[in-house]
């Protein structure tokens, strides 16, 4: 039997503790209809991006005021969005979370008013994780397309090359190679898409393609340091700055450490309690 860490046992517990505070909170009530739109400190944009919703997103709201509502999304952390980017959910109905959905492959993926790429600019350039309501899958002259319903209701063309209908969780060595495509993508603050991520964006996403939920920062171990910090010091590498965050162009080199180091626990220990929806 492998042996197990004290440390990243620490890190296991804390992702548990909060995975179990999110299951306790409300239903969304909206979703994201914009490409990504960037949760702000304040109900202003003069404000700290702290956090970013892409389209599709289901979000909860807590608090609003005057054109801004202050949301939560899925991983339990909360910001301030303009109210502009949010759409109802029809009847309570989370968006794109039945079966006839589609997830985005691509690091960045175009939807087109007709299946035609040269006719017209694209409608929507959406980042990697997208999710999208399928209307009908495209046949004849319309083959290797298909049609998809947005959050707003309307309708567009998407390539299939560029969706997978069924994500599966990924081995390490394919989160390793996955991790690799996004070499060159920019560092951005609060960024968690292919237009920028961070540390906290890039990571969890390396561990939602595991199949685990993991939450934003700052969540806090008892001496005080932020979870991204942590898992930099478990690996023994100076590779973020003071503040936690990488000052490189790019975050790749801290987060894949993270997906080699973190994901040696036997996922049979934590599958029941951190799979992801």
């Amino acid at each position: 039997m492998r042996y197990i860490p004290n440390r990243f046992v620490h890190i296991i517990a804390i992702v548990l503790l909060a995975t179990g505070a999110r299951s306790q909170s409300p239903p969304p009530d909206h979703v994201v209809s914009v490409p990504v739109a960037n949760m702000y400190s304040r109900a202003t944009d003069d404000s700290e991006v702290v956090s970013q919703a892409i389209v599709g997103m289901n979000v909860v709201t807590i608090d609003s005021q005057e054109d801004w509502a202050k949301v939560r999304t899925a991983d339990g952390y909360a910001g301030w969005i303009s109210a502009a980017v949010l759409r109802p959910l029809r009847d309570s109905h989370p968006y794109a979370t039945s079966e006839a959905t589609v997830q985005v492959e691509s690091l960045f993926a175009n939807l087109y008013r007709e299946t035609d790429v040269t006719a017209h600019k694209p409608v929507l350039t959406i980042p990697f994780e997208s999710r999208l309501e399928v209307v009908a899958e495209g046949s004849g002259n319309d083959a290797g397309w298909m049609e998809v319903r947005l959050p707003d209701q309307s309708r567009a063309w998407i390539q299939s090359g560029d969706v997978v209908r069924d994500p599966r969780p990924l081995t390490i060595a394919q989160s390793i190679t996955l991790a690799k495509r996004f070499l060159g993508i920019p560092y951005l603050w609060g960024g968690r898409s292919t237009f920028g991520y961070d540390c906290s964006g890039f990571t969890q996403m390396l561990v939602r393609q595991r199949g685990i939920n993991m939450p934003r920062v700052p969540i806090y171990r008892p001496h005080g340091t932020e979870l991204s910090q942590s898992i930099a010091r478990i690996c023994n590498r100076e590779i973020c700055c003071s503040s936690g965050h990488l000052p490189a162009t790019s975050p790749i080199p801290a987060c894949l450490l993270v997906a080699v180091s973190s994901f040696t626990i036997p996922r049979r220990n934590i599958q029941s309690f951190t799979s992801a929806d």
